[in-house]
């Protein structure tokens, strides 16, 4: 089984590598490593990856609780919006990890299995 998000974007860019699912099997949308939970290093606790951001001065991954996060309108793959974070470690303003990943920004290095929310199921 893929997942969810995977498929999704696979429908709009046909060579987007699809993932195995390996969360939440039992719902509508199971998803793979990088479209699971992520642990925050502001304040420790997980958050889909829609609502994480990276910085790569730091190398770290902050959630909407670092600092302020703005609605961007556009659209990218399947959606038409996403967030941005003024970061309170660099600065800069970056945006969330969906849109990132279609930025084709990478995590500088970072290991994603590092941050990701073990627990199987919501």
């Amino acid at each position: 089984m893929n997942c969810y998000y995977c498929d999704l974007i696979a429908s709009d860019d046909p060579t987007y590598t699809r993932r195995r699912a390996e969360f939440d099997l039992g719902s509508e949308a199971p998803r793979c490593r990088w479209h699971w939970r992520f642990l925050c290093d502001h304040c420790g606790e997980t958050g889909h990856f829609m609502a994480r951001f990276f910085c790569p001065t730091s190398g770290r991954l902050l959630c909407r609780k670092a600092g302020p996060v703005e609605f961007q309108e556009g659209s990218f793959w399947a959606w038409d919006y996403w967030w941005t974070l003024d970061c309170p470690d660099c600065g800069e303003r970056h945006p969330s990890l969906d849109r990132a990943e279609f930025d084709r920004r990478t995590w500088e290095g970072r290991d994603a299995d590092v941050h990701v929310d073990e627990k199987r199921d919501f």
